[in-house]
């Protein structure tokens, strides 16, 4: 009976009593093959390929070279500079892949199995990935971290000096923290190094407000900040990112994401949320208004991530329709025209009932430069609504 190969890494399994004289070199180059699967590294070069899958080699149980065998080694390092998004195949069968993306040129490197679907390995990351034989997987992706956590690769790269679009400092794609100063109060309108999930922590480190401008066209759209407001990261503030790959957007998180708030800070001076004394704020903590402006008629006003909404009139609004509360909010809405005058009417909120201060809901009217400030405070599934008008500007 001839050799066979072995279901996994394609061993040389050998016939009772076969291979006279040369059974103990057959058995070396098994070791060698179980080596590599266990250390083992290949480089699998993605040159240019223009969107051509690159097939792993899977030469059954034979010493080879270069590229032979390529699927039986433990470490797959990904290289070249790519032209197009790529998918590196392997075989249908169970095995353990560490995979390093050391490519460039913008483009995604899937690994995948012919048929199913694949982890796509951003490039300047490594991957701990399993073929089920079926589906390639992420064996980190649902990871239970118990003990310690820490982010690695900070840099520090060279002062900011003007307003930067597209920020793309040296060491991006391996750095997690980010140590930024600037010369003056300095906007960001950009990061660019997006990828599914990947966290950027910015340290301000500088005597200036650094500035993340939300939806700032200055910028490549998969770069942009979606913030609902823009976000200033005060001198000894911090800001965490994660990137959204659906919306192709950096977003803050942990609660982060209001406009032009101290973010997670540390630092000492007003206007500013301090958090050195646990969950006490033991200082003046501000929001600026975020805008919302009007369309037909109509405006929302959502405070989902914002306690103070401003809309400069254009129009006469007939619908007023208030979202994104939460029980216990208290929320300001400022008015004003440049021209007028206009009249706001027509209050609305999802589920919830409006009761007004002096029972009747409001028409508010506004000539040229005046101001009305609407207040309402949630209590349970009611708003509680307040007007005040007319306030002059000289």
């Amino acid at each position: 009976m001839p050799s066979s190969a072995s279901d996994k890494l394609k061993l040389e399994l050998q016939a009772a009593g076969e291979n006279d004289q040369t059974w103990g070199a057959k058995i070396n180059v098994a070791l060698e093959r179980l080596e590599q699967a266990t250390a083992g590294e290949t480089t699998v070069s993605l040159q240019a390929l223009g969107g051509a899958n690159y097939t792993l080699d899977d030469t059954q149980y034979v010493k080879g070279s270069g590229t032979t065998a390529e699927a039986h080694r433990m470490v797959l390092n990904l290289t070249g500079t790519m032209d197009a998004n790529e998918n590196v195949i392997v075989p249908a069968r169970t095995k353990l892949y560490v995979v390093r993306n050391n490519t460039s040129g913008s483009f995604t490197a899937t690994v995948k199995t012919s048929a199913g679907t694949g982890i796509a390995v951003t490039q300047g990351t490594s991957a701990l990935l399993y073929c089920d034989g079926t589906n390639v997987v992420d064996m980190l992706a649902a990871y239970d971290l118990s003990g310690d956590f820490a982010l690695p690769g900070d840099i520090t790269p060279s002062q900011i000096t003007a307003n930067t679009n597209d920020y793309a400092p040296t060491g991006l794609s391996t750095a997690t923290v980010l140590r930024l100063d600037t010369d003056a109060s300095r906007n960001l309108t950009g990061l660019t190094g997006g990828a599914d999930g990947r966290i950027i922590i910015i340290d301000n480190i500088g005597s200036f407000d650094l500035v993340l401008t939300d939806e700032d066209a200055a910028s490549t759209a998969a770069n942009r900040f979606a913030l609902a407001g823009n976000a200033t990261v005060p001198a000894g503030g911090t800001i965490a990112l994660k990137y959204d790959s659906t919306a192709s957007r950096w977003r803050a998180f942990g609660g982060l994401s209001q406009g032009d708030i101290g973010v997670t800070v540390q630092a000492h001076d007003d206007d500013t949320l301090k958090a050195d004394t646990g969950d006490t704020l033991t200082e003046k903590f501000t929001t600026a208004h975020t805008a919302a402006s009007s369309s037909s008629n109509a405006v929302t006003l959502s405070f989902a991530n914002t306690p103070k909404r401003k809309t400069t009139l254009t129009e006469n609004i007939t619908t007023v329709t208030i979202s994104g509360t939460a029980d216990g909010d208290e929320l300001q809405w400022a008015i004003t025209g440049a021209t007028g005058p206009f009249t706001v009417s027509g209050w609305a909120a999802a589920g919830l009932t409006i009761e007004w201060s002096g029972d009747a809901a409001p028409t508010i009217s506004l000539s040229a430069n005046e101001y009305a400030i609407v207040t309402f405070t949630r209590v349970g599934t009611i708003l509680l609504g307040n007007s005040t008008v007319n306030f002059g500007v000289a």
